[in-house]
């Protein structure tokens, strides 16, 4: 049992692979894609994805056009690596304050993956007064490498935020009906 999970989590980027394939276990990934996901090189992804393979916790199907790879949910301890690569790898409160307070924005939200939540439609809300500010998506790329996932995110000005608001936006609510966690700002 000790080898077998010694094996799992052999290397950093392994462990961002399997992550990224336990928190979207419905799904079907080529290895490019993975490897755009976590931005990085297309052959270590391989190499690690074909050790999972082999360790049974990914399953492939090849068709004519390429491999693909999902999560196993049958493999015997599947569910709690789920739940650990969650517990362990979600960014504190801390972690996503720091990323973004450089910039200052006005309200940061937490919702959909990064708050354990499965239904919500965007994983973070900026409001700014500079929505436009490139500085944003670049903290956001630097997020998604240390989540292992793509960030699914909304920026919005403060009068746009302030419109939605006030008119029940269907965005808003998805995020604030659900389970979410402010960040910085108020709400």
């Amino acid at each position: 049992m000790f080898q077998e999970i010694a094996r799992l989590f052999t290397t950093p980027l392994r462990i961002k692979v399997l992550k990224f394939f336990a928190l979207q276990p419905e799904t079907r990934y080529t290895v490019t894609q993975v490897a755009a996901a976590l931005q990085g090189n297309k052959h270590a992804v391989a190499a690690e994805v074909r050790a999972l393979e082999r360790s049974d916790i990914l399953v492939t199907r090849a068709d004519r056009t390429a491999r693909t790879y999902a999560w196993n949910g049958s493999y015997r301890i599947a569910d709690a690596i789920q739940r650990f690569a969650i517990d362990a790898t979600t960014p504190t409160d801390d972690v996503l304050g720091k990323a973004f307070r450089p910039l200052s924005p006005s309200l940061v939200v937490a919702a959909g993956m990064l708050a354990n939540e499965e239904r919500g439609t965007v994983d973070l809300l900026i409001v700014t007064r500079r929505p436009k500010d490139q500085r944003i998506a670049k903290v956001v790329k630097v997020l998604e490498a240390t989540t292992a996932l793509p960030v699914r995110y909304a920026v919005m000005s403060v009068s746009e935020y302030q419109a939605r608001r006030e008119g029940y936006d269907r965005l808003l609510r998805d995020i604030f009906d659900f389970k979410h966690r402010v960040i910085l700002g108020k709400v």
